[in-house]
């Protein structure tokens, strides 16, 4: 009886919550991530893959998509799955002060500075924001994922990472798409 309530509260809060654990890839219009960005989420080159934004925890929300067709990939240890060419991953700090946001967002970079064989580093404005590119490749072989570019920056107290990963087989040009991501966000006001 307490597992069949259990479940039953769970369903619950997920259905109040908005929230589906059949959602993804279903949600179009605009997204809301936390209280400082929406995404026009209607190009339909763009599947939903995830949005923790109703289960986010500590101010921090997390969003992805898949871009471009769907191949199988065989991992190392002969684990087979379908992915995008590119999956653009989306992560969002809210902090009590910007400098708290910078702080986090100065961490993100320096992970991604270490992390990546980091080709450019360049800033770069969209929507009257700037952020700090990295076109970079990955160190590891052998992964599905062979470039990407990301994109940091802070909005009053809020912080984000934006990364398009790609496989070879990603035809478009990935900053021209991550740039046409951008022209789909919104910062709110602080």
């Amino acid at each position: 009886m307490k597992k069949k309530c259990l479940m039953f509260l769970l369903c619950a809060a997920l259905l109040l919550s908005g929230c589906s654990l059949f959602s993804a890839g279903s949600d179009t219009g605009t997204l809301t991530i936390g209280s400082s960005l929406t995404i026009d989420n209607t190009d339909s080159g763009r599947v939903l893959l995830s949005n923790s934004n109703a289960l986010a925890t500590n101010g921090l929300y997390y969003v992805s998509w898949g871009l471009g067709g769907k191949s199988p990939y065989e991992d190392g240890e002969g684990n087979t799955s379908e992915l995008h060419d590119a999956r653009l991953h989306l992560l969002l700090g809210e902090y009590p002060s910007s400098e708290a946001a910078l702080s986090s967002m100065n961490t993100w970079l320096d992970s991604g500075r270490a992390e990546y064989e980091v080709l450019r580093e360049e800033e770069t404005v969209c929507n009257s924001q700037t952020y700090t590119m990295l076109i970079y490749r990955f160190r590891a072989e052998g992964g599905p994922y062979t470039n990407g570019v990301s994109l940091f920056g802070v909005c009053g107290s809020s912080a984000v990472c934006i990364e398009l990963t790609c496989r070879d087989s990603f035809a478009d040009d990935p900053e021209a798409a991550l740039t046409d991501f951008l022209n789909c966000c919104t910062w709110l006001a602080d």
